[in-house]
């Protein structure tokens, strides 16, 4: 399978989803796209640097360079298109979902996103590895 494919316009958080709002980086950022916490700024997170790799949390909103940007950092997100079941990781793609864990080789980092629920929900709970894959 390759990376999930999320509309930005179908992302809602469900309630008693948990959120952070900060302020984004040097790239502009979609909705639903996953984002490390990068000092001060939030920006796209991707799988081949440690640090990069740690998930906070996934988009909710489109921001350019150094704009407002809220992100659902745990529970329930309708990014109408997740699977029940799967597990979604961290992509190599920057701000990308990949799902199987196999898609992520060495020597990249795996941070699990989130599993997938029925009705195209994605359950966001970020838990990062911190070992590169062997």
């Amino acid at each position: 399978m390759a990376d999930l494919v999320i509309t930005p316009a179908d992302v809602l958080p469900l309630p008693g989803a948990k959120t952070f709002k900060g302020i984004s980086g040097d790239d502009t950022i979609v909705a639903g796209e996953t984002i490390w916490l990068d000092g001060n700024r939030l920006q796209k997170a991707f799988a081949n640097n440690v640090d990069a790799s740690v998930v906070k949390g996934v988009a909710l909103n489109d921001a350019a360079s150094e704009q407002p940007l809220t992100i659902c950092t745990e529970g329930e997100l309708d990014v109408g298109s997740a699977v029940e079941g799967v597990s979604y990781f961290q992509s190599i793609q920057s701000g990308k979902m990949a799902a199987p864990e196999t898609d992520i080789t060495a020597p990249n980092y795996k941070t699990l996103v989130g599993i997938g629920k029925a009705g195209g929900i994605l359950v966001v709970g970020p838990v990062a590895s911190r070992g590169a894959v062997q």
